[in-house]
């Protein structure tokens, strides 16, 4: 085995020279691949002056001197005067600054984090634009609140209920309205 199964690290082997290579190129990727942190993922034009480091996510058609030879969704490093493609696995997980979200690695390319999760379960607390605590475990800061019956077209039962469970008789169950 020359790498490692998962990121394809290289591997030192024995007898080998000039081994500070090797051990450079694996560094330099694990660098671009642990926490990543991308400028953009719509820039398209190469940057005429990147920083050491900079990746960036390649939209369609990126056009440059290096650029133009990387494809679409191709994660690409500046690095010592020169780009290069680090291979991401699926399921990679990349910060997009210009967009301030997280993306992540899948077959047909760079998905906000949000589409891919689906179902978030078991959540402890959930603050929308605030924070929730131990008494308000959910909390919303909010204008307006929309809430829709799936349709069953769309494989609901077109019916929207809201319940409100207490539980025992002698619970209270209300809905507050109130300023402040």
């Amino acid at each position: 085995m020359d790498a490692s199964a998962r990121l394809g690290l290289a591997y030192l082997a024995p007898g080998q020279l000039q081994k500070h290579v090797t051990l450079n190129e694996t560094l330099t990727r694990l660098d671009a691949l642990v926490q990543t942190r991308v400028v953009s993922r719509s820039t398209a034009a190469q940057p005429s002056a990147p920083a050491d480091g900079d990746l960036h996510i390649l939209p369609a058609s990126p056009a440059g001197a290096a650029w133009a030879a990387f494809h679409q969704h191709d994660l690409v490093r500046f690095e010592a005067g020169g780009w290069a493609v680090v291979a991401a696995v699926p399921g990679a997980l990349a910060w997009v600054e210009a967009e301030g979200q997280f993306v992540v690695r899948g077959p047909a390319g760079w998905t906000p984090l949000g589409q891919v999760l689906g179902a978030v379960q078991e959540l402890g607390r959930l603050g929308l634009n605030t924070t929730a605590d131990a008494a308000n475990p959910f909390a919303a800061r909010i204008n307006k609140a929309l809430w829709t019956a799936i349709a069953t077209g769309d494989g609901g039962d077109g019916d929207l209920r809201m319940t409100f469970n207490k539980e025992g008789a002698g619970d209270v169950g209300s809905l507050l309205f109130q300023s402040g």
